[in-house]
Protein backbone atom coordinates (compact mmCIF):
# COMPACT_ATOMS: atom_id res chain seq x y z
CA UNK A 1 0.00 0.00 0.00
CA UNK A 2 1.34 3.45 -0.88
CA UNK A 3 2.36 5.66 2.00
CA UNK A 4 0.10 8.59 2.78
CA UNK A 5 0.37 11.59 5.08
CA UNK A 6 -0.48 10.35 8.57
CA UNK A 7 -4.04 11.51 8.85
CA UNK A 8 -5.08 10.52 5.34
CA UNK A 9 -5.74 7.12 6.87
CA UNK A 10 -8.08 8.54 9.44
CA UNK A 11 -9.87 10.62 6.82
CA UNK A 12 -10.47 7.51 4.73
CA UNK A 13 -11.74 5.62 7.77
CA UNK A 14 -14.22 8.38 8.51
CA UNK A 15 -15.39 8.42 4.90
CA UNK A 16 -15.76 4.63 4.87
CA UNK A 17 -18.09 4.87 7.82
CA UNK A 18 -20.26 7.34 5.88
CA UNK A 19 -20.25 5.39 2.62
CA UNK A 20 -20.79 1.84 3.93
CA UNK A 21 -20.89 0.64 0.34
CA UNK A 22 -18.86 0.21 -2.86
CA UNK A 23 -15.23 -0.68 -2.21
CA UNK A 24 -15.62 -0.47 1.54
CA UNK A 25 -18.62 -2.78 1.59
CA UNK A 26 -16.84 -5.36 -0.57
CA UNK A 27 -13.54 -5.37 1.30
CA UNK A 28 -14.88 -5.06 4.81
CA UNK A 29 -14.63 -1.83 6.74
CA UNK A 30 -13.00 -3.56 9.71
CA UNK A 31 -10.06 -4.89 7.70
CA UNK A 32 -9.62 -1.57 5.95
CA UNK A 33 -9.57 0.30 9.25
CA UNK A 34 -6.83 -1.89 10.67
CA UNK A 35 -4.65 -1.42 7.59
CA UNK A 36 -5.18 2.33 7.40
CA UNK A 37 -4.54 2.89 11.11
CA UNK A 38 -1.32 0.90 10.77
CA UNK A 39 -0.23 3.19 7.93
CA UNK A 40 -1.04 6.26 9.99
CA UNK A 41 1.01 5.05 12.94
CA UNK A 42 4.14 4.90 10.77
CA UNK A 43 3.89 8.51 9.67
CA UNK A 44 4.41 11.75 11.59
CA UNK A 45 2.69 15.10 11.26
CA UNK A 46 4.77 18.30 11.14
CA UNK A 47 6.04 19.35 14.55
CA UNK A 48 5.67 23.06 13.83
CA UNK A 49 2.76 25.29 12.89
CA UNK A 50 2.38 28.21 10.54
CA UNK A 51 1.64 31.61 12.13
CA UNK A 52 -1.84 31.29 10.60
CA UNK A 53 -3.75 28.16 9.73
CA UNK A 54 -3.70 27.92 5.98
CA UNK A 55 -5.31 25.85 3.27
CA UNK A 56 -3.14 25.76 0.15
CA UNK A 57 -5.23 24.55 -2.76
CA UNK A 58 -3.28 23.32 -5.78
CA UNK A 59 -5.05 23.21 -9.14
CA UNK A 60 -3.83 22.02 -12.50
CA UNK A 61 -3.86 19.30 -15.13
CA UNK A 62 -1.91 16.05 -14.63
CA UNK A 63 1.78 16.41 -15.33
CA UNK A 64 1.90 20.17 -14.66
CA UNK A 65 4.07 19.79 -11.56
CA UNK A 66 1.59 19.98 -8.68
CA UNK A 67 3.17 17.19 -6.66
CA UNK A 68 6.70 18.43 -7.26
CA UNK A 69 5.71 21.91 -6.11
CA UNK A 70 3.97 20.38 -3.08
CA UNK A 71 7.13 18.46 -2.15
CA UNK A 72 9.25 21.61 -2.41
CA UNK A 73 6.88 23.57 -0.21
CA UNK A 74 6.48 20.81 2.37
CA UNK A 75 10.26 20.63 2.71
CA UNK A 76 10.34 24.29 3.74
CA UNK A 77 7.04 24.87 5.54
CA UNK A 78 5.07 22.85 8.14
CA UNK A 79 2.31 21.67 5.81
CA UNK A 80 0.39 18.40 5.75
CA UNK A 81 0.18 17.33 2.10
CA UNK A 82 -3.09 15.64 1.17
CA UNK A 83 -2.48 14.06 -2.23
CA UNK A 84 -5.47 12.89 -4.25
CA UNK A 85 -3.17 10.60 -6.26
CA UNK A 86 -1.98 8.83 -3.13
CA UNK A 87 -5.49 8.59 -1.74
CA UNK A 88 -6.72 7.23 -5.07
CA UNK A 89 -3.96 4.64 -5.24
CA UNK A 90 -4.72 3.53 -1.70
CA UNK A 91 -8.46 3.12 -2.29
CA UNK A 92 -8.35 2.06 -5.96
CA UNK A 93 -5.17 0.11 -6.83
CA UNK A 94 -6.31 0.06 -10.49
CA UNK A 95 -7.95 3.47 -10.91
CA UNK A 96 -10.46 4.03 -13.71
CA UNK A 97 -10.99 7.78 -13.12
CA UNK A 98 -14.77 7.40 -13.08
CA UNK A 99 -17.19 9.87 -11.53
CA UNK A 100 -17.89 7.56 -8.58
CA UNK A 101 -14.17 7.11 -8.03
CA UNK A 102 -13.60 10.87 -8.06
CA UNK A 103 -16.38 11.38 -5.51
CA UNK A 104 -14.81 8.94 -3.06
CA UNK A 105 -11.28 10.30 -3.48
CA UNK A 106 -12.14 13.99 -3.23
CA UNK A 107 -14.64 13.43 -0.44
CA UNK A 108 -11.81 11.80 1.51
CA UNK A 109 -9.46 14.71 0.80
CA UNK A 110 -12.01 17.27 1.98
CA UNK A 111 -12.87 15.33 5.13
CA UNK A 112 -9.20 15.04 5.95
CA UNK A 113 -8.46 18.71 5.25
CA UNK A 114 -11.32 19.74 7.52
CA UNK A 115 -10.11 17.54 10.36
CA UNK A 116 -6.52 18.74 10.08
CA UNK A 117 -7.46 22.43 9.92
CA UNK A 118 -9.66 22.06 12.98
CA UNK A 119 -6.69 20.47 14.78
CA UNK A 120 -4.60 23.55 14.01
CA UNK A 121 -2.51 22.18 11.14
CA UNK A 122 -2.00 23.85 7.79
CA UNK A 123 -2.93 21.72 4.80
CA UNK A 124 -1.87 21.55 1.17
CA UNK A 125 -4.35 19.75 -1.08
CA UNK A 126 -2.60 18.30 -4.12
CA UNK A 127 -5.35 17.57 -6.65
CA UNK A 128 -6.42 18.65 -10.13
CA UNK A 129 -9.41 20.70 -8.84
CA UNK A 130 -10.32 21.55 -12.41
CA UNK A 131 -13.97 22.47 -11.94
CA UNK A 132 -15.30 25.50 -10.13
CA UNK A 133 -17.77 23.51 -8.04
CA UNK A 134 -14.96 21.31 -6.69
CA UNK A 135 -12.86 24.32 -5.70
CA UNK A 136 -15.86 26.06 -4.19
CA UNK A 137 -16.17 23.31 -1.58
CA UNK A 138 -12.63 24.04 -0.41
CA UNK A 139 -13.35 27.78 -0.36
CA UNK A 140 -16.26 27.18 1.99
CA UNK A 141 -14.17 24.77 4.05
CA UNK A 142 -11.40 27.33 4.61
CA UNK A 143 -13.95 29.97 5.58
CA UNK A 144 -15.74 27.64 8.01
CA UNK A 145 -12.44 26.68 9.67
CA UNK A 146 -11.22 30.28 9.88
CA UNK A 147 -8.21 29.42 7.73
CA UNK A 148 -6.35 31.52 5.23
CA UNK A 149 -6.82 30.31 1.65
CA UNK A 150 -4.07 30.31 -0.97
CA UNK A 151 -4.90 29.07 -4.46
CA UNK A 152 -2.00 28.02 -6.71
CA UNK A 153 -2.47 26.89 -10.31
CA UNK A 154 0.33 24.98 -11.98
CA UNK A 155 0.86 25.08 -15.72
CA UNK A 156 3.36 23.70 -18.22
CA UNK A 157 3.53 23.46 -21.99
CA UNK A 158 1.89 20.36 -23.53
CA UNK A 159 5.30 19.27 -24.86
CA UNK A 160 6.80 19.35 -21.35
CA UNK A 161 3.78 17.58 -19.86
CA UNK A 162 3.90 14.77 -22.45
CA UNK A 163 7.60 14.24 -21.88
CA UNK A 164 7.03 14.06 -18.12
CA UNK A 165 4.15 11.61 -18.36
CA UNK A 166 6.07 9.35 -20.73
CA UNK A 167 9.14 9.57 -18.50
CA UNK A 168 7.06 8.50 -15.51
CA UNK A 169 5.57 5.61 -17.44
CA UNK A 170 9.05 4.38 -18.31
CA UNK A 171 10.27 4.84 -14.74
CA UNK A 172 12.68 7.61 -15.65
CA UNK A 173 10.94 10.24 -13.49
CA UNK A 174 9.37 10.12 -10.05
CA UNK A 175 5.62 9.65 -10.35
CA UNK A 176 4.63 10.96 -6.87
CA UNK A 177 1.90 8.31 -6.78
CA UNK A 178 0.24 9.43 -10.01
CA UNK A 179 -0.82 6.92 -12.65
CA UNK A 180 -2.18 9.50 -15.09
CA UNK A 181 -0.91 9.19 -18.66
CA UNK A 182 -1.18 11.35 -21.78
CA UNK A 183 -4.70 10.12 -22.53
CA UNK A 184 -5.84 11.10 -19.02
CA UNK A 185 -4.24 14.51 -19.53
CA UNK A 186 -6.12 15.00 -22.80
CA UNK A 187 -9.37 13.87 -21.19
CA UNK A 188 -8.95 16.30 -18.29
CA UNK A 189 -7.87 19.21 -20.48
CA UNK A 190 -11.43 19.72 -21.66
CA UNK A 191 -12.68 19.92 -18.05
CA UNK A 192 -10.46 22.81 -16.95
CA UNK A 193 -12.59 25.80 -15.87
CA UNK A 194 -11.19 29.29 -15.17
CA UNK A 195 -10.36 30.10 -11.55
CA UNK A 196 -12.56 33.02 -10.56
CA UNK A 197 -10.77 33.92 -7.34
CA UNK A 198 -7.36 35.60 -7.02
CA UNK A 199 -4.66 32.98 -7.37
CA UNK A 200 -1.03 32.37 -8.16
CA UNK A 201 0.08 30.77 -11.43
CA UNK A 202 3.32 28.78 -11.38
CA UNK A 203 4.74 27.67 -14.73
CA UNK A 204 6.74 24.56 -13.90
CA UNK A 205 8.27 24.26 -17.38
CA UNK A 206 11.34 26.04 -16.00
CA UNK A 207 12.95 26.83 -12.63
CA UNK A 208 10.29 27.19 -9.92
CA UNK A 209 12.69 28.38 -7.21
CA UNK A 210 11.50 32.01 -7.30
CA UNK A 211 7.86 30.90 -7.02
CA UNK A 212 8.68 28.59 -4.11
CA UNK A 213 10.55 31.38 -2.30
CA UNK A 214 7.64 33.77 -2.78
CA UNK A 215 5.06 31.29 -1.51
CA UNK A 216 7.22 30.30 1.47
CA UNK A 217 7.72 33.96 2.39
CA UNK A 218 3.96 34.55 2.20
CA UNK A 219 3.11 31.47 4.28
CA UNK A 220 5.67 32.24 6.99
CA UNK A 221 5.00 35.97 6.99
CA UNK A 222 8.71 36.74 6.75
CA UNK A 223 9.83 39.88 4.91
CA UNK A 224 12.17 39.62 1.94
CA UNK A 225 14.38 42.39 0.55
CA UNK A 226 13.24 44.41 -2.43
CA UNK A 227 14.53 42.71 -5.59
CA UNK A 228 17.69 44.02 -7.22
CA UNK A 229 16.25 43.10 -10.60
CA UNK A 230 12.53 43.26 -11.20
CA UNK A 231 9.88 43.82 -13.84
CA UNK A 232 8.01 46.89 -12.61
CA UNK A 233 4.79 48.44 -13.86
CA UNK A 234 3.83 51.99 -12.84
CA UNK A 235 0.10 52.74 -12.96
CA UNK A 236 -0.38 56.49 -13.02
CA UNK A 237 -3.61 58.32 -12.26
CA UNK A 238 -3.16 61.76 -13.90
CA UNK A 239 -6.34 62.94 -12.16
CA UNK A 240 -4.94 62.39 -8.64
CA UNK A 241 -5.60 65.14 -6.14
CA UNK A 242 -2.08 66.56 -6.43
CA UNK A 243 -1.24 67.25 -10.06
CA UNK A 244 2.05 65.62 -10.91
CA UNK A 245 4.98 67.35 -12.50
CA UNK A 246 6.38 65.60 -15.56
CA UNK A 247 9.94 66.49 -14.56
CA UNK A 248 9.49 64.81 -11.15
CA UNK A 249 8.08 61.68 -12.73
CA UNK A 250 10.88 61.51 -15.31
CA UNK A 251 13.46 61.83 -12.55
CA UNK A 252 11.81 59.03 -10.56
CA UNK A 253 11.58 56.70 -13.56
CA UNK A 254 15.18 57.39 -14.45
CA UNK A 255 16.30 56.49 -10.95
CA UNK A 256 14.39 53.19 -10.98
CA UNK A 257 15.88 52.25 -14.37
CA UNK A 258 19.40 53.09 -13.18
CA UNK A 259 18.76 50.93 -10.13
CA UNK A 260 18.30 47.97 -12.46
CA UNK A 261 14.52 47.65 -12.63
CA UNK A 262 12.77 47.07 -15.95
CA UNK A 263 10.13 49.79 -15.84
CA UNK A 264 6.99 50.43 -17.89
CA UNK A 265 4.31 53.07 -17.35
CA UNK A 266 0.57 52.91 -17.95
CA UNK A 267 -1.83 55.82 -17.44
CA UNK A 268 -5.46 55.48 -16.43
CA UNK A 269 -8.14 57.30 -18.39
CA UNK A 270 -11.27 56.42 -16.48
CA UNK A 271 -12.39 55.33 -13.00
CA UNK A 272 -11.54 51.76 -11.94
CA UNK A 273 -9.19 51.29 -14.87
CA UNK A 274 -6.27 50.95 -12.44
CA UNK A 275 -7.87 47.74 -11.13
CA UNK A 276 -7.94 46.19 -14.59
CA UNK A 277 -4.41 47.34 -15.39
CA UNK A 278 -3.11 45.86 -12.13
CA UNK A 279 -4.86 42.58 -12.85
CA UNK A 280 -3.29 42.47 -16.30
CA UNK A 281 0.14 43.19 -14.83
CA UNK A 282 -0.22 40.30 -12.39
CA UNK A 283 -1.33 37.99 -15.21
CA UNK A 284 1.83 38.97 -17.14
CA UNK A 285 3.99 37.97 -14.16
CA UNK A 286 5.09 41.52 -13.33
CA UNK A 287 7.02 41.50 -10.04
CA UNK A 288 5.94 44.89 -8.71
CA UNK A 289 3.13 47.32 -9.48
CA UNK A 290 3.67 50.88 -8.28
CA UNK A 291 0.51 52.93 -7.80
CA UNK A 292 1.27 56.53 -8.75
CA UNK A 293 -1.55 58.56 -7.27
CA UNK A 294 -3.60 58.84 -4.11
CA UNK A 295 -5.36 56.33 -1.90
CA UNK A 296 -8.17 55.82 -4.42
CA UNK A 297 -5.61 54.66 -6.98
CA UNK A 298 -3.96 52.46 -4.37
CA UNK A 299 -7.31 50.86 -3.54
CA UNK A 300 -7.98 50.06 -7.20
CA UNK A 301 -4.55 48.49 -7.59
CA UNK A 302 -5.10 46.45 -4.41
CA UNK A 303 -8.29 45.08 -5.94
CA UNK A 304 -6.32 43.99 -8.99
CA UNK A 305 -3.42 42.39 -7.09
CA UNK A 306 -5.01 40.71 -4.05
CA UNK A 307 -4.29 37.00 -4.06
CA UNK A 308 -1.47 37.23 -6.60
CA UNK A 309 2.32 37.14 -6.05
CA UNK A 310 2.73 40.59 -7.64
CA UNK A 311 3.64 43.11 -4.94
CA UNK A 312 2.23 46.61 -4.43
CA UNK A 313 4.25 49.78 -3.91
CA UNK A 314 3.17 53.42 -3.97
CA UNK A 315 4.60 56.70 -5.14
CA UNK A 316 2.48 59.40 -3.44
CA UNK A 317 0.98 61.79 -5.99
CA UNK A 318 -2.43 62.19 -4.35
CA UNK A 319 -3.83 64.50 -1.70
CA UNK A 320 -4.33 62.35 1.39
CA UNK A 321 -1.65 59.68 0.76
CA UNK A 322 -2.77 57.79 3.89
CA UNK A 323 -1.02 54.53 2.96
CA UNK A 324 2.24 56.39 2.33
CA UNK A 325 1.93 58.15 5.70
CA UNK A 326 1.01 54.90 7.47
CA UNK A 327 4.24 53.22 6.38
CA UNK A 328 6.40 56.32 6.93
CA UNK A 329 7.17 56.77 3.24
CA UNK A 330 8.43 60.21 2.14
CA UNK A 331 5.74 62.21 0.35
CA UNK A 332 8.17 63.45 -2.29
CA UNK A 333 7.96 60.83 -5.09
CA UNK A 334 11.65 60.85 -6.04
CA UNK A 335 12.69 60.44 -2.40
CA UNK A 336 10.04 57.74 -1.91
CA UNK A 337 11.55 55.77 -4.82
CA UNK A 338 15.00 55.91 -3.22
CA UNK A 339 13.55 54.48 -0.01
CA UNK A 340 11.52 51.74 -1.70
CA UNK A 341 14.43 50.18 -3.58
CA UNK A 342 15.96 49.48 -0.16
CA UNK A 343 12.68 48.28 1.33
CA UNK A 344 11.10 44.95 2.27
CA UNK A 345 8.27 42.95 0.73
CA UNK A 346 5.77 41.76 3.31
CA UNK A 347 2.60 39.70 3.09
CA UNK A 348 -0.30 41.52 4.72
CA UNK A 349 -4.01 41.05 5.29
CA UNK A 350 -6.64 42.94 3.37
CA UNK A 351 -10.23 43.60 4.29
CA UNK A 352 -13.14 42.61 2.09
CA UNK A 353 -16.22 44.86 2.25
CA UNK A 354 -18.91 43.06 0.30
CA UNK A 355 -16.98 42.37 -2.89
CA UNK A 356 -14.49 45.25 -2.55
CA UNK A 357 -11.03 44.83 -1.01
CA UNK A 358 -9.62 47.54 1.22
CA UNK A 359 -6.08 47.96 2.48
CA UNK A 360 -6.57 50.63 5.15
CA UNK A 361 -10.07 50.81 6.56
CA UNK A 362 -13.78 50.86 5.83
CA UNK A 363 -16.36 53.16 7.37
CA UNK A 364 -20.10 52.87 7.90
CA UNK A 365 -22.32 55.83 8.75
CA UNK A 366 -21.12 59.40 9.16
CA UNK A 367 -17.73 59.31 7.42
CA UNK A 368 -19.15 57.30 4.51
CA UNK A 369 -21.93 59.92 4.19
CA UNK A 370 -19.23 62.59 3.83
CA UNK A 371 -17.41 60.52 1.19
CA UNK A 372 -20.67 59.92 -0.68
CA UNK A 373 -21.58 63.64 -0.64
CA UNK A 374 -18.18 64.65 -2.00
CA UNK A 375 -18.40 61.94 -4.67
CA UNK A 376 -21.81 63.20 -5.81
CA UNK A 377 -20.35 66.70 -6.16
CA UNK A 378 -17.79 65.21 -8.52
CA UNK A 379 -14.84 67.17 -7.21
CA UNK A 380 -11.64 66.63 -5.28
CA UNK A 381 -11.67 68.96 -2.27
CA UNK A 382 -8.56 70.63 -0.92
CA UNK A 383 -7.27 68.03 1.53
CA UNK A 384 -8.01 67.94 4.38
CA UNK A 385 -9.94 71.20 4.70
CA UNK A 386 -12.61 70.53 2.09
CA UNK A 387 -13.43 67.19 3.66
CA UNK A 388 -13.55 68.70 7.15
CA UNK A 389 -15.86 71.47 6.00
CA UNK A 390 -18.19 68.97 4.37
CA UNK A 391 -18.15 66.97 7.59
CA UNK A 392 -19.13 70.00 9.64
CA UNK A 393 -22.08 70.76 7.37
CA UNK A 394 -23.37 67.17 7.52
CA UNK A 395 -22.84 66.90 11.28
CA UNK A 396 -25.49 69.55 11.95
CA UNK A 397 -28.31 67.18 11.02
CA UNK A 398 -26.75 63.72 11.14
CA UNK A 399 -28.53 61.28 13.46
CA UNK A 400 -27.71 57.82 14.71
CA UNK A 401 -29.50 54.80 13.26
CA UNK A 402 -30.48 51.53 14.92
CA UNK A 403 -27.93 48.93 13.84
CA UNK A 404 -27.14 45.31 14.51
CA UNK A 405 -23.42 44.48 14.48
CA UNK A 406 -22.65 40.75 14.35
CA UNK A 407 -19.10 39.65 15.20
CA UNK A 408 -17.87 36.29 13.88
CA UNK A 409 -21.46 34.99 13.75
CA UNK A 410 -21.37 34.73 17.54
CA UNK A 411 -21.88 38.08 19.27
CA UNK A 412 -24.47 40.70 18.39
CA UNK A 413 -24.26 44.35 19.42
CA UNK A 414 -27.30 46.55 18.92
CA UNK A 415 -28.14 50.22 19.39
CA UNK A 416 -28.08 53.65 17.77
CA UNK A 417 -24.87 54.08 15.82
CA UNK A 418 -23.25 57.13 14.25
CA UNK A 419 -20.07 55.65 12.84
CA UNK A 420 -18.30 52.31 12.60
CA UNK A 421 -14.63 52.25 11.56
CA UNK A 422 -13.33 48.84 10.48
CA UNK A 423 -9.56 49.02 10.39
CA UNK A 424 -6.86 46.88 8.84
CA UNK A 425 -4.33 49.60 9.72
CA UNK A 426 -4.26 52.34 12.39
CA UNK A 427 -4.08 55.71 10.67
CA UNK A 428 -7.42 57.27 9.78
CA UNK A 429 -7.57 59.92 7.09
CA UNK A 430 -3.85 60.53 7.46
CA UNK A 431 -4.57 62.54 10.59
CA UNK A 432 -5.41 60.41 13.65
CA UNK A 433 -5.45 56.80 14.85
CA UNK A 434 -8.87 55.28 15.49
CA UNK A 435 -8.26 51.52 15.33
CA UNK A 436 -5.25 51.88 17.59
CA UNK A 437 -4.42 48.18 18.01
CA UNK A 438 -4.61 47.09 14.37
CA UNK A 439 -1.88 44.99 12.78
CA UNK A 440 -1.74 44.11 9.12
CA UNK A 441 -0.92 40.44 9.51
CA UNK A 442 -2.85 39.23 12.55
CA UNK A 443 -5.86 37.82 10.70
CA UNK A 444 -8.25 40.22 12.43
CA UNK A 445 -10.18 43.40 11.76
CA UNK A 446 -10.31 46.10 14.43
CA UNK A 447 -13.74 47.67 14.87
CA UNK A 448 -14.39 50.97 16.60
CA UNK A 449 -18.09 51.84 17.13
CA UNK A 450 -19.30 55.36 17.93
CA UNK A 451 -22.80 55.26 19.38
CA UNK A 452 -25.50 57.83 20.08
CA UNK A 453 -28.35 59.87 18.70
CA UNK A 454 -26.04 62.23 16.85
CA UNK A 455 -26.07 65.94 16.30
CA UNK A 456 -23.21 68.40 16.04
CA UNK A 457 -22.44 68.36 19.76
CA UNK A 458 -21.94 64.62 20.10
CA UNK A 459 -20.00 64.26 16.86
CA UNK A 460 -17.73 67.14 17.89
CA UNK A 461 -17.15 65.45 21.25
CA UNK A 462 -16.14 62.23 19.52
CA UNK A 463 -13.89 64.12 17.09
CA UNK A 464 -12.06 65.85 19.94
CA UNK A 465 -11.65 62.58 21.86
CA UNK A 466 -10.19 60.95 18.76
CA UNK A 467 -7.72 63.79 18.17
CA UNK A 468 -6.59 63.44 21.80
CA UNK A 469 -6.49 59.63 21.41
CA UNK A 470 -9.03 59.21 24.19
CA UNK A 471 -11.78 57.53 22.19
CA UNK A 472 -11.46 54.16 23.90
CA UNK A 473 -12.01 55.85 27.27
CA UNK A 474 -14.96 57.89 26.03
CA UNK A 475 -18.51 56.88 26.93
CA UNK A 476 -20.39 55.63 23.90
CA UNK A 477 -17.32 54.25 22.09
CA UNK A 478 -16.77 50.47 21.88
CA UNK A 479 -13.79 48.56 20.48
CA UNK A 480 -13.86 44.99 19.12
CA UNK A 481 -11.68 42.63 17.13
CA UNK A 482 -13.02 39.93 14.82
CA UNK A 483 -12.36 38.01 11.62
CA UNK A 484 -15.77 38.97 10.25
CA UNK A 485 -18.36 41.62 11.04
CA UNK A 486 -21.81 42.07 9.51
CA UNK A 487 -23.66 45.39 9.87
CA UNK A 488 -27.37 45.80 9.25
CA UNK A 489 -29.47 48.89 9.98
CA UNK A 490 -33.10 50.00 10.09
CA UNK A 491 -32.39 52.35 7.19
CA UNK A 492 -29.47 51.90 4.79
CA UNK A 493 -26.20 53.52 5.90
CA UNK A 494 -23.52 54.57 3.44
CA UNK A 495 -20.31 52.50 3.31
CA UNK A 496 -16.84 53.60 2.19
CA UNK A 497 -13.62 51.65 1.73
CA UNK A 498 -10.24 53.43 1.65
CA UNK A 499 -12.12 56.69 1.11
CA UNK A 500 -14.19 55.43 -1.85
CA UNK A 501 -17.99 55.04 -1.75
CA UNK A 502 -18.95 51.38 -2.28
CA UNK A 503 -22.63 51.05 -1.33
CA UNK A 504 -24.88 50.80 1.69
CA UNK A 505 -25.72 48.43 4.52
CA UNK A 506 -26.38 45.59 4.99
CA UNK A 507 -22.80 44.54 4.35
CA UNK A 508 -20.33 41.96 5.62
CA UNK A 509 -16.66 42.77 6.20
CA UNK A 510 -14.07 40.01 6.37
CA UNK A 511 -10.34 39.78 6.98
CA UNK A 512 -8.53 38.01 4.13
CA UNK A 513 -5.25 36.87 5.71
CA UNK A 514 -1.95 37.55 3.93
CA UNK A 515 -3.70 38.14 0.62
CA UNK A 516 -1.43 40.96 -0.57
CA UNK A 517 2.30 41.52 -0.89
CA UNK A 518 3.45 45.09 -0.26
CA UNK A 519 6.80 46.83 -0.60
CA UNK A 520 7.41 49.04 2.43
CA UNK A 521 10.40 50.99 3.77
CA UNK A 522 12.91 49.02 5.87
CA UNK A 523 11.98 51.26 8.82
CA UNK A 524 8.17 50.84 8.44
CA UNK A 525 6.50 50.99 11.90
CA UNK A 526 6.84 47.60 13.57
CA UNK A 527 3.44 47.90 15.22
CA UNK A 528 1.89 47.29 11.80
CA UNK A 529 3.17 43.71 11.78
CA UNK A 530 3.04 40.83 14.23
CA UNK A 531 5.79 39.00 12.32
CA UNK A 532 9.02 40.98 12.59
Amino acid sequence: MAQLPGTVAWGIIRLSEKLGQGKWGKMGAGEERVELVRVRERLALPAGRLPQRTLVLLCGLPGTGKSYLASQLAARVPLVVVSSDQVRHCIFPEPQHTGEEHAVVHGTCRALAEELLNEGYSVLVDATNLRHRHRERYYRLAEACGARLMIVQTTASPEVVRARLEGRKEGLLEDFGSRADWEVYRMYAGQLEPIRRPHRVVDTSGDITPAVEEIVSTLLGTPVPAPLRARVRLILNPAAGQSYRVADLDETLGFLVRHGWEVSLWETRQPREAMDLARRAAAEGIDLVIAVGGDGTVNEVVNGLAGTPTALAVLPFGSGNVWAREQGLPLEPAEAARVLVQGQIRSVDVGLAGKRYFLLMAGVGFDAAVVHALSEEGRQPLWPFGTILKGFSLALNFTGKETVITLDDQRQVTGETLLVVIGNTRLYGGLVQITTHASMDDGLLDICVFRGKGGFSQLSQYALATVLQLQERTSGVDYYRAREVTITSETPLYVQADGEPIGTTPMTFRNIPRALRVLVPPYAPRHLFTQN
